[in-house]
């Protein structure tokens, strides 16, 4: 089988690609992009630059068909096309949609060439988003959503590839894009199920608001009923005809009395106004009849809502499952965390049907039932690389590494406690909480107690006094030893950092970010070197007669505003992914010292 390869920008296709080589070393591997630099002797730069776009595409089509004529008869063939190609893919290939959750964030390019120089680059790649999306889906027989960070190996990824795992707890909701109605979409819907019944995945979801009679009908047809979920969403709630034996259904209880026999599951999914989550919950109990699995799967607005929800379904934990939904997906990790403990447990492909659900290749990378949990805590946290760096670091003890979004308003409504009680045992802490953290911990080692600022946490147990540090301070300077950074030198923003920043550099020139004015050093009217360390909203930049030769950004994220800024100025930029591992190297290193003097 030839696999094609398709995703946005800097999604990271051809780094999944270095991967399959480890996780399948049986597969030729191509990227497209590489094969047309070979067969042109010329870069994608120089292509672009000298030929226009429209002839690259033209490129991208031929030299696509040489390598499928390569590759016939070969398998398994993995091949990787660019985020432009405009298709049509080839007759027979399978398409396998690469996609991350941080797509939507957008993407500046430094080493790249530009599409439409005239727009910021940000405006320039969510254009481009706009227009691609679609045609992914529309192509895609898989998808896999990346995790963030993961460089030498995901374990998601190597179950997702290897394929040879016995149908699990899991669901997956079908989608509009599932399920075609004719002979071929059948044919290609009945595959696609039983390759992730190989994932892992046992239950297969049909929800009347999401289908087409049409579409229920082809699904019914197409996949045993032992492997379907049937859900009713829509009044008048008709069942279709004929009703297949053995069919499992799941009535939310919002559409009345049941007309149709007993269900499998009697669910609820919205509160009506003003009501608490514990009284959904009793409302919910008095619906059942005693036989029914319960699934409460309603919007939560806080951490104590959760811990509510949570304590509901562990007092019947054989038939009670609770499912956290927000409009941004902030409960995934819970859902992650908690779920192989339900009896049912929905995760996704790509945007799915809830933002909540867990994406599949989180799902494989923690196989396991642990009742405590690592994360990372901040606000954002969806793009953080921390559950990657410390994956292998917490699967020899047995646990997952969570992003847990934490708001400073939900650190001062006890979210951190709930998250201890809810199982949270080590903590990697990022803005805006360090300061939270420091007075959080009872126990505090240099150099947090004179930064004021602590950015990892340990505590043995649920109630245990809690241990922090810092490791900011001797991450930075290591980074920054390796820069050999001039005297001239600002450092714009702070935020979080700001102690750390003052500490490392005391020689330096120091500017508030929201405002601009100086706040310590000299007055420096033009730096060679710039620190960059204002966040996302502050909405200022710069001087505009600031022309620096480097900007050496703490952020490490492939939108980060001082990306965007280096490049208008024309500065070399200096990610703040060393920063990030040699932080983390640090926590490690800290969390294995603490628990041997811990226990």
């Amino acid at each position: 089988m030839i696999t094609v390869l398709v995703g946005h920008r800097g999604t990271g296709k051809t780094a999944l690609l270095r991967r399959i080589a480890r996780y399948r070393p049986e597969a030729i591997l191509h990227d497209l992009d590489e094969c047309i630099e070979r067969g042109e002797g010329l870069s994608i730069a120089e292509i672009f630059r000298t030929r226009g776009e429209a002839a690259f595409r033209e490129l991208e089509r031929d030299h696509l068909a040489r390598l499928m004529t390569r590759c016939s008869g070969a398998e398994p063939v993995f091949i990787a096309v660019g985020a432009g190609f405009p298709g049509p893919l080839p007759p027979g290939v399978h398409c396998l949609w690469v996609r991350r959750d941080s797509d939507r964030d957008g993407r500046i390019f430094l080493d790249r060439p530009r599409l439409d120089p005239a727009l910021d680059p940000l405006e320039e790649y969510r254009r481009r988003f706009a227009e691609r999306e679609p045609r992914y889906r529309a192509w895609a027989d898989d998808v896999l959503t990346l995790g963030e960070g993961f460089i030498d190996e995901d374990p998601g990824e190597v179950r997702f590839f290897a394929g040879r795992e016995a149908p699990g707890p899991a669901a997956i909701t079908l989608l509009p894009e599932h399920v075609r109605p004719d002979a071929a979409g059948r044919e290609r819907l009945a595959a696609w199920a039983r390759r992730h019944r190989a994932r892992g995945v046992g239950t297969f979801e049909l929800r009347d608001d999401l289908l087409s009679p049409g579409q229920l009908r082809a699904a019914l047809d197409s996949l045993p009923a032992e492997q379907l979920l049937y859900s009713f969403r829509m009044p008048p709630a008709a069942p279709p005809r004929p009703w297949p034996a053995g069919l499992r259904f799941d009535w939310d209880i919002s559409l009345g009395r049941c007309p149709h026999g007993a269900p499998a599951i009697l669910s609820l999914h919205a509160r009506t106004r003003g009501e608490t989550l514990g009284g959904a919950a009793q409302r919910l109990e008095a619906a059942s009849s005693g036989g029914e699995n319960l699934k409460l799967a309603v919007e939560v607005g806080d951490f104590a809502e959760l811990l509510a929800g949570h304590r509901w379904a562990l007092g019947d934990p054989e038939r009670r499952a609770f499912l956290p939904g927000s409009e941004d997906g902030r409960w995934a990790w819970y859902r992650l965390a908690h779920g192989r403990r339900q009896p049912l447990a929905f995760v996704r492909e790509g945007a799915g049907s809830a933002p909540d659900q867990p994406t599949l290749a989180a799902w494989l990378r923690y196989p396991g039932d642990a009742a405590a949990f690592a994360a990372v805590l901040g606000d954002p946290v969806r793009h953080s690389w921390s559950p990657a760096a410390h994956h292998e670091f917490f699967a020899r003890r047995g646990l997952p590494v969570l992003a847990v979004r934490v708001t400073e308003a939900d650190w001062q409504a006890g979210a951190f406690e709930i998250l201890a009680a809810l199982g949270l045992r080590y903590a990697a802490v990022t803005a805006p909480l360090k300061a939270h953290a420091f007075r959080a911990a009872a126990v505090v080692a240099p150099p947090a107690g004179e930064l004021g600022a602590v950015n990892t946490l340990y505590g043995a147990e649920s109630g245990a006094r809690w241990h922090g540090t810092n490791t900011d301070l001797e991450g930075l300077r290591a980074a920054l030893d390796s820069l050999a950074l001039p005297d001239a030198l600002a450092v714009w923003g702070g935020g979080g950092m700001l102690s750390v920043l003052r500490a490392c550099l005391p020689g330096a020139t120091f500017v508030a970010a929201r405002s601009g004015r100086r706040t310590a050093g000299p007055p420096l009217e033009q730096p060679r070197a710039v620190v960059w360390a204002g966040g996302d909203r502050t909405g200022t930049s710069p001087p505009d007669a600031w022309r620096p030769e480097q900007v050496v950004d703490l952020d490490y994220r492939d939108s980060a505003p001082g990306r965007a800024w280096a490049l208008r100025v024309g500065a070399h930029h200096v990610s703040g992914a060393t920063l990030f591992h040699e932080q983390a190297r640090r926590q490690q290193a800290w969390w294995d010292s603490v628990e041997k003097t811990v226990s």
